[in-house]
């Protein structure tokens, strides 16, 4: 049978909240398996450079796509400046890992 559009975009949206929680790690205690945030801090690598770029870039567009073309967003002035706003923040952070990339790099 399929989903809808929406239906389809609103379980997007809730994958995509579970990505701003931190990832638990189970941990044997004296009271039992207990979970507890992962604080690895995870050296750079030259793969990260590369990663945030097309994050950022897959980011425009999901952007463009849940909010840039909305409605309310092509009628309305304010909330179109707003938008820009949000897209040029984005656009701007790829250009920069894409400076950090470059200078890395050497190239």
């Amino acid at each position: 049978m399929g989903e809808t559009v929406e239906e389809l975009r609103e379980d997007i949206r809730y994958f995509l909240h579970a990505f701003r929680c931190p990832i638990l790690e189970g941990k044997e205690t004296d009271g039992g398996s207990t979970l507890f945030p992962n604080d690895t801090d995870e050296a750079i690598n030259e793969g990260h450079y590369f990663e945030l770029m097309d994050r950022a870039s897959v980011a425009l567009d999901y952007v463009y796509q849940f909010l840039g073309s909305h409605p309310l967003i092509r009628k309305d002035r304010t909330l179109q400046g707003m938008y820009q706003k949000a897209e040029e923040a984005l656009a701007e952070l790829c250009q920069q890992a894409g400076r950090l990339e470059f200078d890395r790099s050497g190239s």
